[in-house]
């Protein structure tokens, strides 16, 4: 037990520290001003402002870490590929570089001219690449591509040659961690090229689709953000036909053309309304918590703590009290003063949990000999210390 000196000059030095025992209903007699404060109450007050602070700022760092994610792919219209945009290369080995003509037809059937680049699609003079730079789309009913390369070679070839051919796009990159910029193009390897072959004793048609990617981030403390991209998928059809007027000089088509479906990638953080309502239900509910751990492990031993801080009042005097008012009912003392005394001073938080817990269940007799102190000094503070008894 705590001295009763000890917390009388702790409350006059800092009268906070009987303010911040919060956790457990401290009773009051306002005859005697004195009060049933408890050193366990402080110290739980203190483990439950650090568990909230805790939990704040977990949460706090977790809203741009923790997050929903869902794919999912949709059907689209033709129309809605207008005013996007594209940067596409294509070029061939270099052996057959000055043998080949590569004529580039759009949607309407009609020749597009392009320019050279380097390795990263940018403008450049006797670059690496043939190039179309911020190409807009155009779709046509009549017609599947966007864009059509016809490959043929400028003399006819009677032997059998294998000629490559290559197209090429920036790729991008998703990364689904990145808050603010999840869809980006890697620095480090900004073209991805895509391979085929033709051989002079056939004609080989490929086609390839330009998929579009559609990526919104709500939520993690920013706005909601919708990012488009665009990208060519692995996919590649090809066919193979063979027609002796043109075997020889007409090597075949390449096709680029639009898919039906776009990707759709949702990605949710927490939005600041849903962080505020985690943070006050969780202070809710560990006040709560922390209220009944009180109300179990420190209000069974208010009475004994108010007797402690009583000087006109000793244990004799309660004793006495009980005993009389146990002969005059003709019941059973049950209790030697002796023990009666003894239990007090054995009343520590931690080596008589076990007996609180007891004088929870059963409070409202005097059976259990364990509880049975608590049991008189609260029976002898409600009968000589309220305020009716007083008045």
């Amino acid at each position: 037990m705590i001295c009763k000196t000890q917390k009388d000059n702790c409350i006059k030095c800092c009268p906070l520290i009987g303010k911040i025992d919060i956790f457990h209903p401290q009773m009051t007699f306002k005859t005697k001003r004195k009060s049933t404060f408890s050193c366990f109450g402080v110290l739980l007050f203190f483990i439950f402002i650090f568990t909230c602070c805790y939990f704040i700022h977990h949460e706090y760092v977790s809203r741009k870490q923790d997050y929903s994610f869902s794919f999912s792919q949709e059907f689209i219209r033709r129309s809605y590929w207008r005013e996007k945009k594209i940067t596409i290369g294509f070029n061939t080995t270099e052996q057959w570089k000055n043998f080949l003509n590569i004529d580039l037809i759009d949607s309407h059937n009609k020749l597009i001219n392009y320019t050279q680049c380097d390795d990263n699609l940018e403008e450049a003079k006797n670059g690496t690449y043939f190039c179309l730079i911020n190409y807009p789309i155009t779709t046509n009913n009549e017609n599947d591509y966007i864009l059509r390369f016809q490959l043929s070679l400028k003399n006819n070839v009677k032997a059998k040659e294998t000629i490559h051919f290559s197209v090429a796009m920036k790729e991008p990159l998703i990364d689904h961690d990145n808050l603010e910029n999840p869809i980006s193009f890697d620095d480090d390897f900004p073209v991805k090229k895509f391979r085929c072959f033709y051989s002079t004793d056939e004609i080989t048609d490929y086609g390839k689709y330009l998929k579009l990617i559609d990526y919104t981030t709500k939520g993690g403390y920013i706005d909601d953000t919708e990012i488009n991209a665009i990208y060519l998928d692995d996919f590649l059809d090809s066919r193979k036909t063979r027609n002796d007027n043109n075997i020889g000089k007409l090597l075949g088509f390449y096709r680029i053309m639009v898919s039906k479906k776009i990707d759709v990638y949702k990605r949710e953080y927490i939005s600041k309304t849903k962080f505020y309502i985690n943070i006050f239900s969780f202070i809710g509910g560990s006040f709560t918590i922390f209220s009944i751990i009180g109300f179990l492990i420190i209000s069974p031993n208010d009475s004994s703590r108010l007797y402690s801080s009583l000087d006109n009042i000793n244990s004799h005097d309660i004793y006495e009290a009980y005993r009389t008012k146990a002969n005059n009912e003709n019941e059973e003392v049950g209790i030697t003063e002796g023990d009666f005394e003894n239990n007090l001073i054995d009343s520590g938080i931690f080596k008589s949990l076990c007996h609180r817990f007891c004088f929870i269940c059963c409070n409202c007799c005097d059976i259990c000999p364990q509880t049975r102190h608590l049991y008189i000094i609260k029976n002898y503070f409600e009968d000589k210390l309220s305020i009716e008894e007083q008045t």
